[in-house]
């Protein structure tokens, strides 16, 4: 089936499952999503202040907070029952939204940015490969990929924007005299969702050409985030802080024997890839061993954090594609992760059937979720926990196999990218 149809044929069927599906399904969070964009594309910048002393929420970086703004000017400039729509969510209670007669219409508006920045993460991944072969293998990857559409076009996350960013900095890191625009995509990705700040001083060990370069790549790196959040601060004062102290993602500090484990391994893990990328491999990585070196950080990192936020597999989503595009093995471990990530995060009845509660919230909602189905069969805390125990030794397994291909034969004498 797959080598049938034509590239352009699989990008369509992508398209074509993605608006079918975008107007009729969403999460309760995508309302969460554009509720305090729409104070700032009102003229109100004291977004975060709004958010933590009238409603004690935090909002997401500013970069997400920026990009959906400007959506949401375009979108209410355009349409009066989008306005509307958006205008009522911060006095309207999920269930009665849901019974909105423009609430397909402006679900499809909502998700409208993540077409768009799936398109660049498609572009992107392009770029990276030559073999025609490998490029209809990712078409069809991006195409059918069931953590995308689900996460992003059904649940409504907004991940792909993070994604993106880290996705296109890896891109900039082999683009020799353009290594600074991958410190300006890692700053965008740090303040669109935090996490990609981690890879940073990976990144200047690949980007960097000399201790020069790499103090140019920092300034780059710092400079927009500095400048955008005195701006923010000077508006919002503390508030715009507000956002660490409620969400730590995978910052636990606390002294216990586990968590004393899980980073002895995920620093040794950051050890090992940035020793062969800069004494092994140095001058000569290709886009295939980065995407591993990427790969293993970000199983790494994901040790110890919840298993059951399925939108935080997006991050990382791109660079496994662009793995199994020349990898028929890669492919298969990408699903059998995509299959233990479902069965931990398909737990409560909104992230399941309830998905669909657009097209009838009493009916859709009432239907039970994977976890209240399993809860029949084994204790729901027991499940939960086994689940966690298998994502976990199956990262593990993931990051032995990348150590596996990246110290064999082939990767001693890797051949200089040319770009």
């Amino acid at each position: 089936m797959r080598h049938k149809l034509t590239i352009t044929q699989w990008i369509l069927i992508g398209v074509l499952i993605r608006f079918i599906v975008a107007p009729l399904t969403m999460h309760a969070d995508i309302f969460f999503v554009y509720k305090f964009p729409h104070f700032l594309s009102h003229g109100q910048w004291n977004v975060y202040e709004i958010a933590e002393k009238s409603y004690n929420a935090s909002y997401y970086p500013a970069i997400t907070l920026f990009i959906f703004s400007f959506f949401d000017f375009i979108f209410s400039s355009l349409f009066s029952t989008y306005e509307a729509f958006v205008h009522s969510l911060s006095t309207t209670s999920y269930n009665i939204a849901l019974n909105s007669p423009n609430i397909f219409s402006s679900v499809l508006l909502f998700k409208t940015p993540y077409f768009i920045f799936e398109a660049l993460i498609f572009i992107t991944g392009w770029k990276m490969i030559e073999s025609d072969s490998a490029k209809k293998n990712f078409a069809f990857l991006m195409a059918i990929n069931p953590l995308i559409i689900y996460s992003t076009y059904l649940f409504g996350q907004f991940d792909l924007l993070p994604a993106y960013f880290l996705f296109v900095a890896g891109f900039f890191a082999l683009q020799k005299g353009r290594e600074h625009l991958g410190s300006i995509a890692l700053a965008c990705g740090f303040m669109s969702k935090i996490f990609p700040i981690i890879f940073f001083p990976f990144y200047l060990l690949v980007a960097a050409q000399s201790i020069k370069n790499a103090i140019k790549l920092i300034l780059y790196f710092i400079a927009p985030i500095l400048v955008i959040y005195s701006v923010l601060y000077m508006i919002n004062g503390d508030s715009i802080f507000f956002l660490l102290k409620k969400f730590s993602y995978n910052l636990n500090t606390t002294q216990s024997i586990k968590h004393l484990i899980i980073r002895l391994f995920q620093a040794t893990t950051y050890g090992i890839i940035c020793w062969h990328a800069f004494f092994v491999a140095r001058k000569q990585i290709s886009y295939l061993l980065l995407a591993k070196y990427f790969l293993a950080i970000y199983m790494a990192a994901h040790w110890g954090l919840s298993v059951h936020s399925t939108h935080y597999f997006i991050w990382h989503i791109p660079f496994f594609i662009l793995l199994a595009s020349f990898a028929p093995e890669w492919e298969k471990r990408m699903y059998i992760l995509l299959a233990i990530v479902f069965l931990a995060g398909l737990r409560d009845r909104t992230s399941f059937i309830g998905l669909l509660a657009p097209l009838n919230p009493e009916l859709f909602l009432s239907f039970p979720s994977l976890k209240d189905i399993t809860g029949f069969l084994i204790n729901k805390s027991t499940y939960d926990q086994v689940i966690a125990y298998i994502f976990n030794f199956y990262a593990g397994l993931i990051v032995y196999w990348i150590f596996k291909d990246i110290f064999s034969k082939q990767y001693k004498n890797i051949p200089k990218l040319e770009n």
